[in-house]
Formats: structure tokens, sequence, C-alpha cells
């Protein structure tokens, strides 16, 4: 039996069949404050489930499945997870930050006050989302963003080359030092990296 416990009390939450959690269904499950931490999520199942503060630190897997569920408050910090689907799952006060996700699909998510500082967002697919969060020195190349609301969203020092901004909202965002090269702007036309200014001629001169 594998058993999934209270990250705090270590109280069993709920018990399911076989020797491994990969591959496991937990569709629907209520497991406020549960202990995933450093675990193999492979392939779970968790849509629509109550994952509410839940510890993921440094849980591993391809895959895992949590469409629609309500991940509010989880620490995703350090995990490392090819491909996980978020769509349209509510992330509030959620943290990714340091975490491996390239590939992750957050399309429709609805994610508010969540930090994904210095994580690896490669590829990763989050069109159509209300996006208000933290991607601090993220890697987000090639990410899709098309059509979302990223109104105030910090992509300060974040790699966006090759990202597709078209139709985003980029009110108030802080692109400040954000690396651009190759993106798509909301108005679908391409970026070019910000030229350094030239110094003055008499620098020229002088030793580096």
């Amino acid at each position: 039996m594998v058993q999934i416990k209270h990250k705090k009390t270590g109280e069993v939450l709920l018990e399911i069949p076989g020797d491994m959690l990969a591959g496991q269904k937990l569709a629907g499950a209520h497991l406020p404050e549960a202990d995933f931490s450093r675990c193999d999520i492979s392939r779970v199942d968790f849509r629509n489930a109550d994952l509410r503060n839940a510890n993921f630190r440094g849980a591993v897997g391809d895959k895992p499945f949590f469409h629609s569920a309500d991940v509010s408050g989880a620490n995703f910090n350090e995990a490392n997870l090819q491909a996980p689907d978020f769509t349209d799952a509510r992330i509030f006060n959620t943290l990714f930050e340091h975490s491996e996700m390239p590939k992750a699909i957050f399309r429709y998510a609805k994610v508010s006050a969540a930090s994904f500082v210095e994580s690896n967002l490669t590829e990763a697919d989050l069109s159509s989302a209300e996006m208000q969060a933290n991607f601090d020195h993220a890697t987000l190349a090639r990410a899709d963003f098309r059509g979302s609301n990223l109104s105030g969203v910090n992509f300060t020092a974040a790699n966006l080359k090759g990202a597709d901004l078209a139709g985003a909202n980029l009110s108030g965002a802080n692109l400040s030092r954000a690396q651009t090269e190759g993106a798509t702007d909301p108005h679908g036309h391409k970026m070019t990296a910000k030229k350094k200014p030239k110094p003055p001629w008499w620098k020229f001169w002088e030793k580096s």
C-alpha cells in the first residue's frame, strides 16, 4: 500500500493499492497539506484534486496531470518535472522557485502571486492564462504566452528568447534586463535585443 501523509503531523490522509505512487489515479482526491516531497509523481492523475498547501518540494517525474486541480499555497520548489500539465488549475500563492519544468502546460490556468524565480520553463505553454507571477531570472525560452494576461508580471532578467507574446496583455509588466531576442511582441512583431549605448569616444582609448 502507498500511504500519503500530512506534511506536518504525519497523519495518513489516504492509502492506495500498489507499491509506488507513480501512475496512480488521484482524480478528485481531497489532500490539502499532503506531503509529496521528493516523490516520483510520474503520470499521477491529480485531476480536480484539492492539493492546497501540499508539499511537492524536490518532487520528480514525467507528465504529472494537475488539470483543474487546486494547488494554491503548494510548494514545488526544486521540483524536476517533465511536461507537467496544470491546464485550468488554480494556482494562488504557489512556489515553483529553482524548479525544472520544461514543456510545462499552464494553459487557461488562474495564477496569482506565484513565484517562478530561477525556474526553467523552456517551451512551456502558458497561453490564455491569468498569469500574475514573478519570473525573476526564469528561463522561458520559446514559451507560448499567446493571449495571456501578463499585467504586472515581473520578467526581470528572464530569458524570453523566441517566446510568443502575441495578443498578451503586458501592461505594467517589468521586462528590465529581459532577453527578448527573437520573441514575438503582443502585436505580432519580432523583438530584437536592446543595443548597448556606445561609450564616449575617449573610452575607446582606456584599458578595460
